[in-house]
């Protein structure tokens, strides 16, 4: 098979004749047909690409957020695992200095030993935990931040955590989980001894 390609009197190539050797059958395509027909593919693959442009960024959001979804359904169950964790121990001894080992805790040790359980780290002392997260101003409190308070003396020094199990915003008051001298055990923050040695707050990025 082969191909010929005949202009008019003019010289002008107007007419395309295919020539196949083996059927002679001529086809006429007018170069109009054919200019035409070079338009629409063209508009056709403009289409296509912008078709896959806009497949490209749906897709993207979609991911980016299935991650957020991901991401945010994830810290829940997180924090839904370390209240979990923290009630089982509800009742445990308290000893100070205790490192949380048999169940055995002091306030800080508890902290640690329960965030463990969700695979976070922290800091063996309360007055590190506190720099193991973010502040947290007290109407903005969720479960499984953590607070903190002084001692026995009233002051603005740490010697006290436990972990939000419940907040009140609209009050400023929560529910919190923590070794006490007497056992692991829930407190309230409108308690006489808790409301006046509170000192602050904090969220752990997970």
């Amino acid at each position: 098979t082969y191909y010929k390609f005949i202009t008019d009197d003019s010289g002008n190539l107007n007419k395309n004749f295919f020539i196949n050797s083996s059927s002679c059958v001529f086809t006429i395509i007018d170069t109009k047909i054919l200019g035409s027909t070079d338009i629409i593919l063209k508009s056709l693959s403009i289409i296509f690409t912008i078709f896959l442009i806009i497949i490209f960024i749906l897709l993207t959001s979609l991911t980016s957020f299935s991650q957020l979804l991901q991401h945010s359904t994830s810290r829940e169950d997180l924090i839904s695992k370390l209240i979990f964790f923290s009630y089982s121990k509800y009742g445990s001894k308290y000893v100070y200095g205790a490192n949380g080992t048999n169940d055995v805790f002091d306030c800080s040790s508890f902290t640690m030993r329960m965030f463990e359980q969700i695979g976070i780290k922290l800091a063996r002392t309360s007055r590190q935990q506190i720099n193991n997260g973010i502040r947290i101003e007290k109407h903005k409190l969720e479960p499984g931040d953590l607070v903190f308070f002084s001692g026995r003396k009233i002051s603005k020094r740490i010697g006290h955590v436990g972990i939000v199990v419940k907040a009140y915003n609209e009050s400023e008051e929560f529910s919190f989980i923590h070794a006490a001298c007497h056992g692991v055990t829930v407190s309230h923050s409108n308690e006489a001894y808790y409301r006046k040695r509170y000192i602050g707050a904090c969220r752990i990025n997970f």
